[in-house]
């Protein structure tokens, strides 16, 4: 009986340490072990992944003088960042980034992994786009770079950006990488001159008040002379109602051109205006103006040394469709707050006139005051 009840009590201690043992695994430091960090790599046929859990080598660095990541052909400078320490596996590598010291910059950290995949051509940016929304389903900015010119040997680069990472493809001539990082705009180490992307694609919510009111889908495509076109289409979140937006330069006129129409394709409003090709970021712009819960328009009708003037149209939901803003003065620049807007005007560069507009009704602006700024 005691024997037995020897037995009893040295099994029980095998399985204690046992358990003890798989739980000191279980909640290692995932960094030192590499669980949870994967990459999927996508090639011509279907998607593969990446696995980080055996690091064949990892370096550490104690000073700032480690700003170069070079991963087969693919090189670049990291600027204003150094390379804290680097992590080898079989076949992918990441980096882990600090900014220097005394410098100031959002992002004082990133992470790099980097690993080779299969190049690809794609016929047009429709192919690619679904290429990359594969790659991130639940992206929110895509950036296509077709036609580099910049001398770092990179033939294209196209990323995608999800709420938290981007995920790059760069291709060389003979050699493509895919790049995963906390970093959204590592072209600009990337590349070495200044490259101006050749299609992008965005989604993003207006608010008012800080509350979503509709989602947009903005889409901007560029030709070997710049700016070609940008088309937008608004989903209003209160019932589902959308209108779609093209905005096009014509660079032999030098005019912008603003053409809306309904999801059936029917013409709600044309606008058209003089432009120098160089404000289509600020030549239409979508936002809630009267906090009624639909998406109105600011054109831009004519630029200015220092103050740009806009006409304002707002959605009128009951006739579906538009009606200009009435306003006895010109409207610059404009911030939209919770039952008024703001309107401020340039004397110079740094000082003029903000005045406070109020909605007299749905579509009359008066204004109720003015402050003076930037005067001693």
């Amino acid at each position: 009986m005691k024997k037995l009840t020897l037995w009893l009590i040295i099994i029980s201690l095998v399985l204690l340490v046992g358990c003890s043992e798989t739980g000191r695994k279980n909640n290692s430091d995932p960094e030192d072990s590499g669980a949870g960090n994967t990459m999927d790599i996508v090639d011509n046929t279907d998607s593969t992944s990446v696995n980080y859990d055996e690091a064949k080598d990892v370096k550490k660095y104690d000073d700032e003088t480690h700003k170069q990541i070079q991963y087969g052909e693919l090189t670049f400078d990291l600027g204003k960042y150094h390379i804290e320490k680097h992590t080898i596996y079989e076949n992918s590598e990441v980096f882990y980034c600090r900014i220097d010291k005394d410098e100031t910059l959002p992002e004082t950290s990133l992470t790099i992994k980097i690993a080779r995949t299969d190049k690809r051509v794609f016929p047009d940016f429709n192919n690619i786009i679904s290429f990359l929304s594969n790659l991130s389903p639940h992206y929110r900015e895509i950036r296509i770079y077709d036609d580099v010119t910049d001398d770092s040997a990179i033939v294209s680069l196209y990323s995608v950006t999800d709420s938290e990472l981007t995920n790059y493809i760069v291709c060389y001539k003979d050699s493509c990488y895919l790049l995963e990082s906390d970093y959204n705009s590592l072209e600009l180490y990337l590349f070495r001159n200044r490259q101006i992307v050749d299609y992008s694609l965005e989604k993003y919510d207006v608010e008012y008040a800080g509350n979503p009111v509709a989602n947009i889908t903005k889409t901007v495509q560029y030709n070997e002379n710049g700016f070609e076109k940008a088309n937008y289409k608004v989903v209003h979140n209160i019932d589902g109602t959308e209108y779609l937006a093209e905005l096009k330069f014509d660079d032999e006129e030098y005019t912008n051109t603003l053409i809306i129409t309904d999801e059936k394709s029917n013409s709600l409003l044309t606008l058209s205006a003089y432009a120098t090709g160089y404000s289509q970021d600020m030549a239409v712009i979508l936002s809630d103006i009267n906090g009624d819960g639909y998406v109105d328009i600011q054109f831009l009708e004519e630029e200015g040394t220092l103050n740009n003037s806009y006409s304002l149209y707002v959605w009128e939901n009951s006739r579906k469709t538009f009606d200009k803003v009435e306003y006895d003065g010109m409207l610059s620049y404009i911030e939209v707050h919770e039952g008024y807007i703001t309107n401020r005007l340039k004397d110079d560069e740094s000082s003029g006139v903000i005045e406070r507009l109020v909605w007299k009704d749905n579509k009359t602006l008066v204004k109720e005051s003015e402050e003076i700024y930037g005067v001693d």
